[in-house]
């Protein structure tokens, strides 16, 4: 489905807010997360973004996962920032290093990271 800036069309919308209590799990992937539908983005429990070219991107995403802006702006191809609603934590890693940051610690242990190693800052 393709949808625009603007508020979710009336089904689409009621997917996304009622769906994910239900079980119900929606992948959206967009190019430019500025433009990208704003109940998808609230909705998402995972928000992950690599590089982004364009600054109104970059802050849409920033305000969207609570980072300062200065942490997509500094990622570099293979780099990737995760938002996990959840528990607020945000990660960083790199596609071919295989290694996982913890850029800001959720309040809900991430049973998920076992099998990398970490580098804590």
């Amino acid at each position: 489905m393709v949808t625009c800036t603007a508020k979710a069309p009336l089904a689409w919308g009621k997917l996304l807010r009622r769906g994910r209590k239900r079980g119900i799990k929606v992948v959206v992937v967009t190019q430019r997360p500025a433009e990208a539908d704003k109940t998808c983005l609230s909705q998402a429990a995972l928000i992950r973004t690599g590089a982004l070219g364009r600054e109104a991107d970059r802050a849409s995403m920033a305000k969207e996962m609570n980072v300062n802006a200065t942490l997509l702006t500094d990622l570099i191809p293979l780099d990737w920032i995760e938002f996990h609603r959840s528990d607020l934590s945000v990660l960083k890693g790199n596609l071919e290093k295989k290694e996982i940051e913890i850029i800001r610690r959720g309040y809900i242990a991430r049973k998920n990271l076992i099998n990398f190693p970490l580098t804590l800052h």
